[in-house]
Formats: structure tokens, C-alpha cells, sequence
């Protein structure tokens, strides 16, 4: 574990290397080297999961209010004290610009400094965040939950994840001038602010008022909505499909194409890129009215899901079109993202909301026939690619089980025909979502768990991002082993739809461990390239798979224990207890009849 945890380390310091440290900051404290870091984020942790509840567990509440108030109103002054430094040295910058920041090492300007400076403080501020855990000294350990500590960890890591993010999505040069599409932290700002505003801020602040009467505003906010998407329809109909050498079934994206007529269709772009801010408005207009039933999850999340989204697309498409294989590029379902967006979002939508609500007062489906014939369609479909794939993979001379490279010209034909089985493959993942949508439809809700639409949703991304980058390299192996394991687990379902349950239910277990099998293979498989690179792989995707099968690993141990082995024991323990209390009721009985 050691070695694994070495290694993980080793191509983790070589990525962020790779990027580069800064200079002027590279001297302060805990900014030097990684390690101090996570030393100090392993302690936070090991003492909010283990040390702490067992250190308070025979105590009593400490009494800390004094001090938490001390905290508090030091936390108010820093937090001030660091905003009003960011902004007389950034934003009230004379060099400071609203559109797109350069970002430039060599600049040590007294207004660049004062930024490191106060970064710095923001830094420091987040460590001493850790704090705010004092629920512990109170006995509120209940309140130190996932969500608590995943938000604690986020905010340590997301300035350097947005800053990869920037570094590896670069943006489109023909946008790069336009406001909030260069650095992404106007967005985030927005979206965190609306967030705030609609969850806290606004319902707090409505709660002892009276509704607004805002019917004239939201009649000339709906005119110009109508007015402004009808120019936005017009302009960019009239710029693209109206072209003649515009291609109506798949248009590529070309980051050098700099035509007059392609940069007038920048100007309808960016306007509706700014239209999802003003759409921000219905929500507000929903809470001054005191209408906050209608804010559903569904409404929020597509609001500002499309802010981050179209964002997102617009750095995405550069970063597409110099990396995707041109060898898959006209298949469906690959050519672009939109797609698999919509289709994810579509299963999400309906499999935690819209499906159980509609299913609420129906009965539930009888759908054994149709899924009798689904999960032979799986059967057949899983057990067909995995035999073409043998031979044309693991199976032939050229392909590598240590380390196959990612190499968009090779053209053979074995190559080929691997392509078009790992498409097949890809596609089966579309037809998994169906399993959830079944699940809705017979009312057994309480099997939609985490781990099952992470898994779903997860598989069909992955398969995406495999499938348009990576197709015909190392992570081959990951869908061989699945299109083995789903071929058994259909026929095991297949095979319960015809039996009993209890005539087949020896199978279950055994499925379970195949899908353990199958997460610890091939933690090792990438852990080879990660160990040993000697194909040129990418290290980060490497290690995406390490840890991905890593986690997976560990969700589904942690299935198989509850359901297979601490279950047996407690069914045994009750067991026990039956039949001692059984036995102590006869004595009893025999003495009094005696």
C-alpha cells in the first residue's frame, strides 16, 4: 500500500510540476512542497472521523461559546481585511482588467505582489477553516457529515483545480477577448452569488415581508427575453444554417476559421451566452413574490448548470478539435458533447424526480416480459463484442497488456474493426440507463442508490471520453473485463426472470465478487503505466483509472459487506438469542410443571 500510495504521489507531483510553481510565492510557508499540506489535511481528517468522537465519547460538551465567538469575529476581520487588500490591488488595479487577465510569472509589480499577498492570507485562511469543526469538542459530531468535510477539502483544492482546468481547456482565440469567457472566475462568482441569493440569502430576507408587486418589471422582462432570443434565433439561423457552406447534419468545429461571415456568428453566440445570466432573473422574481415552491432542484440546477455549461463548451470545443481521434469522429454519439449532456441529463432528471413523482399515485408496471427480453438483448450484445474483441486486442501480437499507446494513425484493420467493437461496447452503455428507468417504473425506488447512478451516469461519460480520446489504448482492458462481468450478470438476471429467486440466488454473490475481481485488476492494470510508462500513455489518465477503480472498489466492498457478511451475522446473532430465550422458556415451564 505503501509502494501504490509512492507511486500515486510521484505522478501527481510530476503533473502539477509540469504546470510550474510561482516564483513569488514559492518561498512562504506551506507553499513549498505538497506534502506539508496533505500532512496537515490527513490530520484534519483522521481527528474529525476517529480521534475526536473517540477522545469525546465517555465526556462531557466542553463549554467553548467564548471562544467560538473570538473565532468568529477574527474570521469576520481576516476575510474583510483580505477582501479589501484584493480589491485595491486587483480590481481597483489601474492594469486590472474586467475581460481577461493575463497571467505572467515574471510580473512583480506592487499591485501583483499585494495580490500574492493577500491569495496568501486567503490561503492560510482556509487551513484555519479546519476550525470550524469545534462540533466535536461539543459533542455535535452528528454535524460533521460527508457533506461537511467533502466542502471543507473542496475549498483547500479548487484554486488549483480551476487553475488546471484553465491550463488544459484552453479557450477558443477567437473568444478569448469576450467578457467571462477568458479566466473562469467571473462565472463562478456569479453562479456562487446566485446560488447563495436563491438557497439563503433571499428567502431569509423575504421571510417577515409581504410579496412584491413586480407584474410590470416581469411584462418588460419577458419583452425583452422574447425581443432579445428572437434577434439571437434570426442572426444565428441566418450565420450558420443559411450558409450554403454551412453542413446541416455535422458541422466541424475549426478554431482557425477567422471568415467575416464565422465571426459575425460570434455576435449571436455570445449574446446568448449572456442571455442564461439575465434568465438568472425568474428566480429572483419567484422569491420577491414568495413563490419558492416553484424553486425546485430541476430549476436551479438548469439555470446555472447552463452558465457553467455553455462556458465549459466554449473552452472544451478548442481543446476537442486539436485532441479527438479523427479516426471516430463521424459516429454518433462522438462528434460532439451535446449529446451525451442532454441524454445524462434527461436519465437524471427523470430517475430522481420527474419518474418517482409521476409514479406516485400509479401502480407499479408489470414488466417481466419486456425486461425477460432486455436482459437477453444484454446477454447477447455483451457476450458478441467481448468474443470479436479477443482476438482484436488482448488476442492480437501488436496490442500490449503493460502499456498500449494512444495513436490516432494507426489504421489497420485490426485496429480498425476494435474501434467500431468498442463503439458497440460504448453504445451498450446507453442501453444500462434503461436498468434505472425499470427500477422507476416497478416502484422498487429504495434500489436507486448512490452507487448505482454514479456507476450509470459515470460508465456512459467515461465510455465518452475513452471513446472520443483515448479509443484503442490501454484502457481497452477496462471494457473487455466489463463486456465479461455484464454478460454474466444479464444471464443471472435472465435466469432469476424464468426460476424461483431462491432456486438461483448462489449466483448473487458470486456476481458481486467477479465486480470486486474485476474494480482490483484493474486498479493494477493502470497502476502498471503508472509504475512503468513505457508506450508514452498519459500519466494523468492513468491515473484517473487508478483511482476511479480504486473508489469503485471500495463502494462496492462496502455493499458486499453489509449485504453478505455483517447481514449473516446478524440474522446468526438473532438466531442465537431465539433459540436461547426458546430454551429458557421450556425450563421454565418444566419447573413449574414439576
Amino acid at each position: 500500500m505503501v509502494l501504490i500510495l509512492k507511486i500515486v504521489w510521484s505522478v501527481m507531483v510530476d503533473h502539477f510540476n509540469s504546470i510550474g510553481k510561482d516564483p513569488r510565492t514559492n518561498h512562504l510557508p506551506l507553499t513549498q512542497s505538497y506534502s506539508q499540506l496533505l500532512f496537515i489535511v490527513g490530520v484534519y481528517v483522521l481527528v474529525v472521523l476517529k480521534i475526536g468522537p473517540m477522545f469525546m465519547s465517555k465526556r462531557k460538551p466542553y463549554n467553548i461559546k467564548s471562544i467560538i465567538q473570538v473565532y468568529n469575529i477574527f474570521q469576520i476581520l481576516m476575510n474583510l481585511y483580505i477582501y479589501y487588500g484584493l480589491t485595491k490591488h486587483f480590481v481597483f488595479s489601474p492594469n486590472y482588467s474586467w475581460t481577461c487577465m493575463k497571467y505572467d510569472k515574471t510580473d512583480t509589480s506592487p499591485d501583483v505582489l499585494g495580490v500574492g499577498k493577500f491569495i496568501y492570507l486567503y490561503y492560510i485562511n482556509k487551513i484555519l477553516d479546519f476550525l470550524d469543526t469545534y462540533n466535536l469538542l461539543i459533542n455535535l459530531t452528528a454535524q460533521i457529515n460527508f457533506l461537511s468535510l467533502s466542502k471543507m477539502l473542496l475549498l483547500k483544492m479548487i484554486c488549483n483545480a480551476l487553475i488546471a482546468i484553465n491550463e488544459v481547456f484552453e479557450n477558443d482565440k477567437r473568444l478569448s477577448s469576450y467578457p467571462f469567457l477568458g479566466k473562469p472566475w467571473p462565472m463562478l462568482a456569479v453562479v456562487s452569488i446566485y446560488l447563495l441569493a436563491v438557497l439563503k440569502w433571499g428567502p431569509k430576507f423575504m421571510a417577515n415581508r409581504n410579496p412584491y408587486k413586480v407584474d410590470g418589471i416581469m411584462k418588460l422582462y419577458n419583452v425583452v427575453q422574447i425581443a432579445l432570443n428572437g434577434y439571437i434565433f434570426y442572426e444565428a439561423l441566418k450565420y450558420s444554417y443559411l450558409r450554403d457552406d454551412f453542413v446541416m447534419n455535422c458541422q466541424k468545429h475549426d478554431p482557425t476559421d477567422t471568415r467575416p461571415l464565422t465571426m459575425k456568428l460570434a455576435r449571436p453566440a455570445l449574446l446568448y451566452y449572456f442571455s442564461k445570466y439575465l434568465d438568472l432573473l425568474d428566480t429572483f422574481f419567484f422569491i420577491v413574490r414568495k413563490k419558492n415552491n416553484q424553486i425546485t432542484f430541476l430549476h436551479v440546477y438548469h439555470h446555472s448548470l447552463m452558465i457553467m455549461g455553455v462556458y465549459i463548451y466554449c473552452r472544451f470545443l478548442f481543446f476537442y478539435a486539436k485532441n479527438a481521434d479523427p479516426r471516430v469522429q463521424h459516429l454518433p454519439l462522438v462528434f460532439s458533447p451535446m449529446p451525451v449532456i442532454v441524454i445524462l441529463s434527461l436519465y437524471l432528471a427523470f430517475v430522481l424526480h420527474y419518474g418517482p413523482k409521476w409514479m406516485e399515485k400509479r401502480q407499479a408496471f408489470q414488466l417481466k416480459l419486456i425486461m425477460r427480453i432486455y436482459n437477453a438483448v444484454q446477454v447477447l450484445a455483451n457476450l458478441t463484442l467481448f468474443i470479436c474483441a479477443i482476438p482484436n486486442s488482448y488476442g492480437h501480437k501488436k496490442f500490449s497488456f503493460t502499456c498500449q499507446p494512444v495513436d490516432p494513425t494507426n489504421t489497420e484493420p485490426w485496429m480498425i474493426r476494435l474501434l467500431y467493437i468498442t463503439y458497440g461496447y460504448y453504445l451498450t452503455k446507453y442501453l444500462d440507463l434503461f436498468d434505472t428507468i425499470f427500477i422507476v417504473l416497478r416502484k422498487k425506488n429504495q434500489q436507486i442508490s448512490f452507487l448505482h447512478i454514479y456507476h450509470h451516469t459515470g460508465m456512459v461519460f467515461g465510455c465518452y471520453i475513452y471513446m472520443t480520446f483515448l479509443p484503442g489504448s490501454h484502457a481497452t482492458m477496462l471494457g473487455l473485463i466489463n463486456l465479461f462481468v455484464h454478460t454474466v450478470m444479464y444471464s443471472y438476471y435472465f435466469v432469476t426472470s424464468l426460476k424461483p429467486i431462491k432456486e438461483t440466488l448462489w449466483w448473487k454473490r458470486h456476481i458481486t465478487q467477479l465486480q470486486l475481481a474485476q474494480f482490483g485488476y484493474l486498479f493494477i492494470h493502470f497502476l502498471i503505466v503508472l509504475v512503468r510508462n513505457t508506450c508514452g500513455h498519459p500519466n494523468v489518465v492513468a491515473l484517473v483509472g487508478f483511482m476511479q477503480n480504486m473508489f469503485m472498489f471500495a463502494l462496492f466492498f462496502e455493499f458486499y459487506y453489509k449485504a453478505y457478511v455483517k447481514k449473516p451475522k446478524a440474522t446468526a446473532a438473532n438466531n442465537t438469542v431465539t433459540r436461547d430465550n426458546t430454551n429458557q422458556l421450556s425450563k421454565e415451564e418444566k419447573l413449574k410443571s414439576s
